[in-house]
This record gives structure tokens, sequence and C-alpha cells, in this order.
């Protein structure tokens, strides 16, 4: 029985993501694209600008998190497997001519990230304690009358931020490569998860902001090696 509901579960996988998932994306970036007539390409300096002003500013947190805080914290949870395996597998099949199609890829998905933070922070509502809620289950009730699509997209959020995938990757490999039990590792995942989410967002971006910046320069360092 597990086995067919697992075989249906990947068959409906493969359809939605191959069929829709993957050209709705693509489709939508190319909007977006046209109608602020390529703003990642002319505005690319200027963010970069922004946010060198912004690294070298001195901000307070009282207002909620730290915009670089808050940056590292959205590129670690953006970065992942998929980033190293995913290209691995495009070379491997397509050839390097599959890193073309990954950069452009890339620049169209740049204009979804952007909207999707946009909104986050245009329709974001402060709290009485201090700091902001947000997310997409905010700006959607915004966009749907009926409250089933923010509750469905809360709900998807929370399996997705199970990270079983991850969980398991992460564990496997240091259970293989170090000989330690997987239980043991397992454990110190989900003690090191809950120590930084039980302080909250700052905590996170916190722990991001020292993290992801040597993580990106050993990822860019890979890449150029």
């Amino acid at each position: 029985m597990l086995d067919q509901i697992v075989r249906v579960l990947d068959s409906m996988d493969d359809v939605l993501w191959t069929y829709c998932g993957v050209p709705a994306l693509v489709l939508l970036g190319v909007y977006l694209t046209v109608r602020s007539r390529a703003f990642q390409v002319r505005k690319g300096c200027a963010v970069g600008r922004n946010f060198w002003h912004m690294l070298l500013a001195d901000h307070s947190d009282a207002d909620g998190v730290h915009p670089v805080k808050a940056f590292f914290a959205s590129v670690g949870g953006c970065i992942g497997i998929g980033n190293i395996v995913a290209v691995c597998t495009a070379v491997q099949i397509g050839g390097p001519g599959a890193l073309l199609w990954i950069w452009i890829t890339a620049s169209l998905g740049m204009l979804l990230k952007y909207s999707e933070v946009y909104l986050g922070v245009r329709y974001r509502r402060p709290r009485a304690g201090g700091g902001y809620d947000g997310g997409p289950m905010f700006f959607l009730q915004r966009a749907f009358k009926g409250k089933w699509v923010p509750r469905l997209v809360c709900l998807l959020l929370c399996v997705y931020g199970v990270e079983v995938l991850m969980f398991n990757v992460v564990s496997t490999s240091i259970s293989n490569n170090f000989g330690i039990d997987r239980l043991w590792t397992i454990a110190g995942l989900f003690v090191a998860v809950m120590l930084a989410g039980g302080g909250g967002v700052r905590r996170v971006g916190d722990l991001c902001s020292a993290i992801i910046p040597f993580f990106i320069l050993l990822f860019m360092g890979m890449a150029i090696y």
C-alpha cells in the first residue's frame, strides 16, 4: 500500500513539475521581465550599490531584522543540494551548453524572487511587541477573497519547512564519512534547529549572517577551482 502511494506521488510530481511547474515559472519570469523592461539587467548595478551601502550602514534591529541579516537568511533558504547536484546533472546530460540555459532561467527567476520579497514587505503587518509578520499567506489574502488559498499555502509551507530530504542527505553524509551513528547525527541536527528556531527570526538572521557568507565564498571557490 505504501509503495503504491509513493509511486502515485512520484508520478504526480513528474507530471506537475515537467508539464506545469517549470513552464509556468519560466513563462512568468518572461512576463515579468518584459513588463519591467528587464529590471534585473537595467538595475543590476544599482542593486549592487544599494547592497554595499546597506552592508556598511549602521541599522537598528528595533523594528525588525537587519536588512543584511534578512538577506543572508533568505539566501540560506535558497541555496542547497539542488544548486550543486542539479547543475552537475544538467551538465552531465546536456553538456556544457546546459550552463547557458541555467544562466537564462536564473536571470528570469530573479524577478520571481524579487516579486515575492516585495509583496512580503509591502503587505507585512507590525506586531504589538515589535517586529513584523509577513509572507505569502498575508499578501495572498489580498489576491483571493476566500481564506482557503492562504491556509493551503500555510500547510504547504509547514511541509516544506520540515526539510526531510535535507536532513536525510546531511545525516547520511555525516554517518558514512565520519562513522557516526545516524541516530546521534539526527539528534544533533534536531537540537541545532531547535536552538536556532527558538530564538525567533532574529537568531536565525544572526546565525545566517555568520555562516552564509563563508558558505558562499566556499561555494564560489569550488566553482572557480
